[in-house]
């Protein structure tokens, strides 16, 4: 089921992601777009800064997912 409560939140990714456009390292930063399961895996799409064109999927686990400007975690 689509999750939207973190829709618009920055996330930062904690290891190196390989996608099909490349890899993302430590620390890139994106915008999360949706949360989804799927296989039983959860799933953050995010719009990425190195990839601003393309809303990529990653591992929950694999990011860090920031609060808003002014509430930081």
């Amino acid at each position: 089921m689509i999750d939207r409560r973190n829709t618009g939140k920055r996330c930062r990714a904690l290891r190196l992601i390989d996608t099909i456009k490349g890899s993302m390292l430590p620390g890139s930063m994106g915008t999360i777009s949706y949360q989804d399961v799927n296989l039983g895996r959860e799933l953050v799409f995010a719009s990425w800064d190195e990839y601003p064109e393309h809303k990529m999927p990653v591992l929950k686990e694999d990011v860090e997912i920031l609060e808003k400007e002014g509430n930081r975690c």
